[in-house]
């Protein structure tokens, strides 16, 4: 039987006539006793997960691929290990100043995500990385919000109290990255407990940021507000951080010298000009979700029109100018949901009440249906047009993002799946009635290009693509998505394929959370509408 030398030994030509016997055991010695492993130094610096599970870590940045291969989350690197991971900012940028930015109404500012890294100690350092390097993210759903990749980045280096409700929120969102990736180890206290020390570390700083500081601005207690909701939600103290949304409106109210008891706010397709602005915008954002957890204990007139925080909303009157093709994501955003969620006539609002409604009758609790909203034929042509115009500027920018394989895909397809879902409802009449007219030629009724049915099968080819997607965040995110949209889907189509196409998109969608909207949650309430077979159905 011949022998192939292995890879370390040289290869030498067969021996022939006398062997010299010593040489050859030089070049092949005989293994002697126990193999022991050649002595390497070890390596430090890998990542917490490699380190836990006592794999070799390939240190990627800054996740690691044998993680992500492996389907694990990976937990970061220790920075004192890494001292080159990150460089300090002499320069402090500067915020956001009080006069408007823009000069188109409909374009987005020229914002990229600020690398600000405030003194302190390692491991807040540690935690200020993640906070800019993921939460931000997450907080966004993937969308280039300029309001976190830019401002409250900033406002983090102002203030201290900022910056420790962020390094509070980073530390929450690891351990809960931690323990779904190592269920069995004890590292997701170690980040709780530090969430909770710099979290309760907040109202010192606001003490000291007061006494030190001869004109305090008020806008850092703004973003302090918004973070504070955000941590008390995730805490699941939902009374807690709607009273912390209250503060922050009645706050805006003072500096604006705003003596009404209620506020009102005129939803723009324009971005708002000034910081203050921006973060009462995503109050008014937020509110939506503290209503959709308090559905059915409300006042069903009050809730209407005047919310839990006390928010009139108004819809300016002008006509959306849609152009020939959206050049951003942002761009595409901003009208979606300007006509989505702020211009009327507000059809997925018609379309949630009654879904809602029939859930909970699916689930063994009894409701009343909510009476259809009578919709004139004027709203309803002009809402139809807009969805259409949507569609039609956003397709060319989605087949773009597409074929140059960008990591904004997954966020237009989420653009995408909401549109479709939106005209579903408006095509299937969900939650809504025409009102009855005369037929004459002024009285003209559009009709929808394509059926409720073929509207929903694409919503099942794109919610596939999503999931497929690996830009796609399946973590917490505090705007709601796709989530609810699925939901309305598996009520406006009676085939069960669809049906069960939807249920599985919401289980591969496990552990994402938009809001209140939990993809396990709703993934349970889809799996008990499938038992009730197509009995179950929207008339």
């Amino acid at each position: 039987m011949s022998t192939t030398p292995g890879p370390d030994l040289p290869v030498r030509p067969l021996l022939t006539g006398r062997t010299n016997l010593p040489a050859l055991l030089h070049v092949v010695p005989k293994p002697t006793g126990r193999k022991t492993r050649k002595g390497l130094p070890k390596s430090r610096t890998g990542c917490r997960t490699c380190k836990q599970r006592r794999v070799k870590c390939d240190e990627g940045w800054p996740h690691c691929q044998r993680c992500l291969k492996s389907s694990y989350i990976c937990d970061g690197y220790d920075l004192k290990q890494r001292p080159d991971a990150i460089k300090h900012s002499s320069a402090k940028p500067k915020l956001l100043p009080k006069t408007p930015w823009l000069n188109n109404s409909y374009a987005q500012p020229e914002i990229h995500v600020l690398a600000v890294h405030p003194q302190g100690q390692p491991q807040d350092l540690e935690y200020f990385q993640y906070f800019q390097e993921q939460t931000v993210l997450e907080l966004c759903g993937g969308f280039d919000e300029p309001l976190w990749n830019r401002f409250v980045l900033q406002a983090c280096q102002e203030a201290p109290f900022v910056r420790h409700i962020a390094l509070s929120l980073a530390a929450k969102g690891r351990a809960e990255r931690t323990r779904m990736a190592l269920p069995q180890g004890n590292l997701g206290e170690v980040h709780e407990t530090y969430a909770l020390r710099k979290y309760s570390s907040s109202l010192p700083q606001i003490r000291q940021y007061l006494a030190g500081t001869s004109n305090p601005d008020p806008r850092m207690f703004l973003v302090a507000g918004l973070l504070i909701f955000l941590f008390e939600f995730h805490q699941g103290n939902r009374e807690m951080a709607t009273k912390q949304l209250k503060t922050t409106l009645a706050l805006y109210k003072n500096m604006r010298s705003i003596k009404t008891e209620g506020y009102t706010h005129v939803h723009l397709l324009s971005f708002p000009d000034t910081l203050e602005e921006a973060i009462v915008e995503m109050v008014v954002r937020l509110e939506s979700h503290i209503a959709l957890d308090q559905v059915g204990q409300e006042d069903k007139a009050q809730r209407n029109k005047v919310n839990v925080l006390g928010i009139i909303h108004v819809h300016h009157a002008c006509p959306v100018i849609f152009p020939a093709e959206f050049s951003t994501i942002f761009e595409a955003q901003r009208f979606h949901n300007h006509i989505q969620y702020w211009g009327g006539p507000n059809f997925p609002g018609d379309a949630s009440k009654c879904i809602i409604a029939y859930l909970q009758i699916a689930l063994g609790t009894p409701c009343d249906i909510p009476t259809p909203r009578v919709v004139s034929v004027q709203e309803y042509s002009s809402g139809l047009w807009e969805m259409k115009s949507w569609g039609r500027s956003f397709r060319p920018l989605l087949a773009k993002l597409k074929a140059s394989k960008s990591s904004q895909y997954a966020c237009a397809l989420v653009l995408y799946i909401q549109w479709l879902t939106f005209l579903t409802v408006i095509t299937r009449r969900t939650g809504w009635v025409l009102e009855d007219f005369e037929p004459c030629s002024d009285n003209i009724v559009e009709q929808p290009e394509e059926s409720s049915e073929d509207l929903c099968r694409e919503v099942v080819e794109s919610g596939k693509e999503l999931c497929a997607d690996k830009h796609f965040l399946r973590c917490f995110t505090f705007d709601p998505g796709v989530i609810p949209t699925l939901l309305l889907v598996i009520f406006c189509t009676e085939d069960m394929d669809i049906r069960y196409g939807v249920a599985g998109i919401l289980r591969d969608m496990i552990p994402r959370r938009e809001s209140v909207w939990d993809s396990a949650v709703v993934s349970s309430m889809a799996d008990i509408i499938l038992s009730r077979g197509s009995s179950l159905k929207i008339p």
